[in-house]
């Protein structure tokens, strides 16, 4: 039996309007694009979907799961 995969986990989520603009975490995020695999760690609560959510607006090609 095959699970059916939700939209959430290859999905970025949506940006809202009042995010906090990190700057330098963006700069590295984005320096990051040029390697072939970037993990980012953090603990819950720290915005890692949001800041990776972010990058989904770039012209590079970006998988998200």
């Amino acid at each position: 039996m095959h699970a059916p995969i939700l939209l959430t986990k290859i999905m970025p989520p949506h940006v809202p309007l009042r995010t906090l603009n990190r700057v330098r975490l963006t700069r590295r995020l984005h320096s990051a694009l040029d390697y072939r695999v970037t993990f980012l760690q953090a603990g819950a609560g720290y915005g890692k979907s949001t800041a990776l959510a972010s990058l989904s607006g770039s012209t590079r090609p970006l998988i998200w799961y």
